[in-house]
């Protein structure tokens, strides 16, 4: 199965779903494969659908052998770089739980998510992180 076709089907087969749709999809995530759920991952935070995941962990004293090698304030950009480590064979987690950060600007809060892996992978997960976007790539940096 060629992954790229099938993140285009299953990008398109979700963008065609209603909110209702994509929400019951989610309830059930957990029988989706990888790149599946990756896809609709992606949709909820395109749409700004807050469902609660898998992916995020509920509290940082469940793995505290995990190390913080990224930091996010999209949802979005954080599941592409989750993804992105996953395909590498990197076992990673999203925490969002300190979610309260002040704006540098002084214009509110925002999300703070971290992408978590195990200390012995952080150099590799740092690597495959700085590695720059293909030019032929849709997505912006």
């Amino acid at each position: 199965m060629d992954l790229e076709r099938e993140r285009i089907r299953l990008a398109e087969l979700y963008a065609g779903m209603d909110d209702g749709q994509l929400e019951d999809l989610a309830e059930d995530r957990a029988s989706l494969t990888d790149v599946a759920r990756q896809a609709l991952e992606l949709e909820l935070a395109r749409r700004g659908i807050n469902v609660a995941s898998d992916d995020f962990l509920p509290g940082d004293a469940e793995l505290p052998e995990l190390t913080t090698v990224r930091t996010f304030n999209a949802s979005g950009e954080a599941l592409l770089a989750k993804g992105l480590l996953e395909s590498g064979g990197i076992e990673c987690y999203l925490s969002d739980e300190d979610n309260s950060v002040l704006d540098p600007d002084g214009l509110g809060f925002v999300r703070e998510i971290r992408l978590r892996v195990r200390p012995e992978d952080a150099e590799a997960a740092r690597e495959v992180l700085n590695q720059p976007l293909p030019e032929d790539s849709d997505v912006d940096p």
